[in-house]
């Protein structure tokens, strides 16, 4: 080969290697600062630990993967929570080993409820809070196990693990928040500009389309608030919105200042769907039955569906177009009203009167945004609670799992007198931690499983060349590329519930320390006892798999619709409304989000929260203004039996056609006694919407019968 053709090989292997970095680089920038980040944080963690003498550099270094996040905020929420949560933890296992020091079994299934009674928390628990659980639980582990032969060291080894996680998760967030931050506030801002323009959008679609709208094409050109669609993706947004907010506190105080303002926008954001909602359907019952008063809403409708049409950055200037609507309304109200026949004047009002609560709301959610601006004088909001629902059976059977799964692996340790049982046991206890807050947690642990199985045979690569490792240089140098290569996995998203746990396994098998072993045995030892530990947590899910999705949870889920009713109907009146607006659609969220997009149940289930949803409206309203207007014990009292009969007949998402006509009778009776007074009148539009809402719940509880029946026969 000829010098030439020595330097063209070269040249050719340089190319095509910088031609594969870039193809790598491609769009994916974000990507690798994130590795880059996490690795600095990692060596960083990993020379201080050093540097300091801590006793197990690697559980300092394990901490990094737990606590990384492409947001700063992110970072610190979990920072934040994980201190907690390891404080709780190490309290725990001080007190676990102080009553029953020479006692294995009781001090396993102590360990076991403990482990079990934390990952109820974690899933009762949303978000963060979810975290503190998490983190108490597996401590508890991290703690005791090591100490299981010798209690007398519990103290200064919860003092040690307690020293390690803080140092890895001060260095992780002095990094991520320092170096080219990624922060959240960008993020909360673009989502509530982005739930914003949506709202502003369904607004005008909802108010232009004709009722009953039949045009062909794509379902999003049509009414989406007749099919339940709106309601589960304004369920969506809301959810997400409120969780994004939860961590975008820890950033700072000018987010925390305004939290209350964003929060307090997110509750307009749902009351505005929810009026939009009641309106639109109103208008296709109006339309079913041949009224003129559809068409004449549509009119009514006209002006605002116009105008909602622009950036919605400038919000003074809708909100100014908005009031000059609302100023607007009445006299339109008047002219088209009387274009009516008498008998259909109650239906135009009670539309015209959710229009006006639409308008309201929307502007409401605009001021609160405005307010929310870095520029804006800031004003004191109220608290307004995300209310959230867990399915207590889930519950008991995760504390059930995961205490039996961790009794199982330890007994399993003590019978065998397993060295490396610990190992096992842990992997176990972090597993299932980690795991029982997920919606689907099956699938995740058979990932999981195949990670942890797969990262000691990763790690004996880098444990080969180990002791050739002889300063913290070299360490680096050596281990970079194995790093690198995880990292990489960790961040395609595809990917990601098999790399997590294989980086994690990684480092518990590799058990960086200060000088490497060439002890084979031990980490061969250690290596099974993780991919043991690993598959006994999977066996454990596929035996006890939950209750995810099944008819069972379906039908708690539907009672949980039915207690929102009840609660409507006599629950205090105090944030009752917001506190029903964020219950329903976060029960919506959670059982949709288990069950086969697009199926038979999905959407049933959408279309009982939708009706859920407007009938818990109209009850809250008419019971507010009930207790506000002064009319007479009678009229009152006719009311309430209303209202009474509606929670005493409401099961199972419907009304009897017993309970039905009976309610129909007292509505009649209550109708009869109120005046056209504008006091009275509001109570008449509220109690024409209910009995026109109850109508439509009947009529979809006969097509569902039917349609179940259809596809049982089939």
């Amino acid at each position: 080969m000829t010098s030439l053709q020595i330097k063209n090989f070269f040249t050719d292997q340089q190319s095509g290697m910088l031609a594969f970095v870039r193809e790598a680089m491609k769009g994916q920038s974000k990507a690798w600062l994130f590795i880059f980040k996490t690795l600095l944080s990692m060596y960083i963690t990993l020379a201080l630990a050093m540097a300091l003498e801590l006793p197990s550099p690697s559980m300092a270094l394990l901490t990094i993967p737990v606590v990384m996040n492409q947001q700063s905020g992110v970072i610190m929420a979990k920072s934040f929570f994980r201190i907690l949560g390891t404080l709780l933890g190490a309290t725990a296992s001080i007190t676990i080993v102080a009553l029953f020091p020479q006692q294995p079994y009781l001090m396993l299934t102590a360990i076991a409820l403990w482990t079990g009674i934390c990952a109820a928390g974690a899933l009762m628990n949303k978000g963060f809070r979810a975290y503190t659980f998490v983190l108490s639980g597996y401590t508890v582990a991290m703690i005791v196990l090591p100490v299981v032969n010798t209690p007398e060291a519990i103290f200064s080894v919860a003092v040690h693990r307690f020293f390690e996680l803080v140092l890895g998760m001060t260095v992780t967030t002095i990094v991520f928040d320092g170096l080219f931050p990624v922060q959240l506030r960008t993020q909360v801002k673009n989502l509530s500009e982005s739930n914003l323009a949506f709202l502003i959008e369904e607004v005008r679609r909802g108010l232009t389309i004709p009722a009953n709208s039949t045009e062909t094409g794509d379902r999003t050109e049509t009414n989406k608030s007749d099919d339940g669609t709106l309601q589960f993706q304004t369920a969506q947004k809301a959810t997400c919105f409120e969780d994004l907010l939860n961590n975008a506190v820890f950033e700072g105080p000018w987010l925390s200042s305004i939290s209350r303002a964003l929060k307090r926008s997110n509750h307009y954001f749902m009351q505005t769907v929810t009026r939009l909602q009641s309106l639109r359907r109103l208008q296709n019952r109006l339309q079913d039955k041949g009224l003129a008063a559809a068409a004449q809403l549509q009119s009514l409708s006209a002006p605002l569906a116009e105008r909602p049409n622009q950036d919605v950055s400038d919000t003074a200037l809708l909100v100014r177009d908005l009031q000059q609507i609302a100023a607007r309304l009445p006299q339109l109200h008047n002219t088209l009203k009387y274009s009516l026949p008498q008998d259909e004047h109650q239906a135009f009002d009670t539309g015209s009167a959710l229009l006006t609560q639409l308008l309201k709301s929307l502007i409401r959610c605009l001021h609160t945004l405005s307010v929310a601006r870095p520029d804006a004088e800031k004003k004191k909001f109220p608290r307004t609670r995300f209310s959230r629902t867990f399915d207590p059976v889930m519950v008991m059977l995760t504390m059930t799992r995961t205490s039996l799964i961790c009794f199982a692996s330890g007994m399993l340790w003590i019978a065998s007198g397993w060295s490396s049982g610990a190992t096992g046991m842990f992997i176990v206890v972090a597993l299932n931690m980690m795991l029982a807050p997920l919606p689907n947690p099956l699938a995740a642990v058979k990932m999981a499983a195949i990670g942890h199985s797969t990262a000691p045979f990763v790690a004996l690569g880098c444990f080969a060349i180990l002791p050739l490792l002889t300063t913290f240089p070299m360490l680096v140098i050596g281990t970079l590329p194995f790093f690198l290569a995880l990292m990489y996995i960790v961040t395609r998203p595809k990917l990601m519930g098999f790399g997590m746990p294989l980086l994690i396994g990684f480092i518990v098998a590799l058990n960086l320390g200060y000088s490497a072993s060439e002890d084979y045995e031990h980490f061969f030892n250690e290596m099974f006892g993780a991919i043991v530990g690993a598959n006994l947590a999977a066996v454990g899910f596929l035996l006890l798999p939950g209750v995810n999705g099944t008819h069972r949870q379906y039908k708690r889920f539907m009672k949980f619709l039915d207690q929102s009713v009840h609660m409507a109907a006599t629950s205090p009146l105090n944030v009752l409304a917001e506190h029903l607006e964020s219950r329903n659609r976060d029960i919506c969220v959670q059982m949709v989000s288990q069950l086969p997009a697009g199926s038979y149940r999905a959407k049933r289930f959408i279309q009982r929260s939708l009706m859920t949803q407007e009938t818990c409206y109209v009850l809250v309203s008419l019971r507010e203004d009930l207790q506000d207007t002064g009319i007479s014990e009678q009229q009152k009292h006719l009311i309430r039996d209303v209202i009474d009969l509606i929670n005493e007949h409401w099961h199972d998402g419907h009304i009897s056609e017993t309970g039905h006509h009976r309610i129909n009778v007292c509505m009649a009776l209550a109708m009869q006694s109120l005046t056209s007074s504008a006091d009275e009148q509001t109570l008449r539009e509220h109690l024409y919407l209910l009995a026109d809402v109850l109508d439509e719940q009947l009529s979809q509880h006969s097509s569902s019968e039917h349609a179940e029946e259809a596809i049982l026969a089939s």
